[in-house]
């Protein structure tokens, strides 16, 4: 969504507003005073595009008024590290994951979004091509997609973490096969 600032937006005459950016409509015009609008872009390519705006009484452009900015992008792999690091945890959750890629959480997003598996992951430090989050707790071992989304668009990488089983003890204290495990809390 984004807010226009000019004038005689509710003028005598005005009739409805049309908002067009980078040569598509916009959604959902809402005049909110005569010098204040608001409009949901329409999908378009990254780069910088023309805003225009209509009424009954004439028209004004504001010449590349508005940036499309790349959705997010995980790397793949980055110097023979991978994307998500580490890439599996305890299913009790709280492990600190980092992940690499693009457009992240550049500066003009606001809302940055993780999820690992299903649930959103606490985000515990951001930047552009860096992510921090802890991982939520998991009813289910194996792995999982981590979803990275923010205010330009969303990228998945396809069972990216995975979370590791509960270890079952024999009453010696010894995991069921003989071995000796850490116990997952």
């Amino acid at each position: 969504q984004v807010l226009i600032q000019g004038s005689g937006f509710q003028a005598e005459g005005a009739g409805s507003v049309l908002v067009i950016i980078g040569g598509a409509p916009a959604a959902q015009v809402n005049v909110i005073s005569d010098a204040t609008l608001s409009a949901v872009t329409p999908a378009g390519i990254v780069g910088v595009r023309d805003v225009e705006v209509s009424t009954d009484n004439g028209e004004a452009v504001l010449d590349n008024g508005f940036r499309y900015m790349p959705a997010p992008q995980i790397t793949l792999v980055r110097a023979g590290s991978p994307l998500v690091a580490p890439a599996e945890g305890p299913m009790s959750g709280d492990t600190l994951v980092t992940i690499q890629g693009q457009q992240l959480a550049p500066f003009q997003a606001t809302d940055v979004r993780v999820y690992i598996g299903a649930v959103e992951a606490e985000v515990v430090s951001q930047a552009t091509n860096l992510l921090q989050v802890l991982s939520p707790a998991s009813n289910d071992d194996g792995p999982v997609d981590v979803r990275v989304e923010n205010d330009f668009g969303t990228d998945e990488a396809e069972g990216a973490f995975r979370y590791l089983p509960r270890v079952l003890y024999a009453a010696d204290g010894r995991g069921v096969n003989g071995s000796i495990y850490t116990l997952d809390p």
